[in-house]
């Protein structure tokens, strides 16, 4: 029953999320300390045990990168996929593994994501799926490179029944290593910038160069769907001015420009009037 209780998380200094109805806020309130466990979100969902359902939560990270750079921004997505159920939940945490907050979550401008005490969850506008939901959001890494981190999720496929029992509780969890090569090949994209931003129908891509080769760009929208590939081309290392033509019939809202070479990423956040 996504509407009276979502799931607590029993981590180090933890939190678990709560909230009355559909269309009131979340609460946060301070819970007892300690490592995950099944208890986390049966203890306020009855009915089955964590996992048990035929349903599933993942985890992926935009652009499939092969680890993170310090101070770096990366788009998170979260699904829960239940047959049959139609409202849908989720929180996130950033951790070393042993609970204590690697990086910072941010919405990322989706209204579907909030950020409470270091978690990442829905809002209540967000909730609503067939079958399925999911979720796009930020992630920034810290400032260092701080070892391995531990993406933790918990999804809740809903049966919308009013009561305590029967909802279904999936976890999942990812992890993300510093990058392994040195900073100078992980930032091989160097310098992006794109102008003007907003956009309306085309716009212009610098990029600073550090290596020659192949750059591709998608588009993606908020849910982290890519919406077309934009150019996939060959570039010499050094100062590179590329004119952009977004696809016709695009709708006004957020976007984010996905931009691959050898096998790094950078997402730029891109505004489409």
């Amino acid at each position: 029953m996504l509407n009276k209780y979502f799931l607590s998380f029993v981590l180090v200094t933890t939190v678990f999320i709560s909230f009355d109805t559909f269309s009131e806020s979340h609460q946060v309130h301070s819970s007892s300390t300690g490592a995950p466990g099944p208890g986390a979100c049966t203890s306020c969902h009855g009915g089955s045990a964590i996992n048990s359902g035929p349903g599933s939560t993942s985890i992926s990270i935009v652009g499939d990168p092969t680890g993170y750079v310090p101070g770096q921004t990366y788009q998170i997505q979260v699904s829960v996929s239940n047959n049959g159920r139609s409202k849908f939940g989720f929180a996130l945490s950033a951790d070393n593994g042993s609970g204590s907050n690697r990086g910072s979550l941010a919405d990322g401008g989706n209204s579907a994501v909030q950020v409470l005490n270091n978690y990442a969850t829905h809002t209540s506008s967000g909730l609503s799926g067939t079958d399925s939901k999911s979720w796009t959001f930020n992630w920034t890494a810290p400032a260092t490179a701080q070892g391995t981190v531990r993406f933790l999720a918990y999804g809740n496929a809903s049966n919308s029944s009013n009561s305590d029992n029967g909802d279904l509780i999936y976890s999942a969890t990812k992890t993300f290593a510093p990058a392994t090569t040195g900073i100078a090949d992980v930032t091989a994209l160097g310098n992006v910038e794109v102008y003007p931003n907003p956009v309306k129908d085309k716009f212009n891509l610098s990029i600073q160069l550090k290596k020659d080769g192949i750059v591709k760009a998608e588009l993606v929208n908020r849910n982290g769907i890519k919406v077309q590939q934009l150019f996939s081309e060959s570039f010499e290392t050094g100062a590179n001015l590329i004119p952009v033509q977004l696809p016709e019939g695009l709708s006004k809202g957020i976007y984010y420009l996905l931009l691959q070479q050898n096998g790094q990423s950078t997402v730029k956040t891109i505004f489409v009037q």
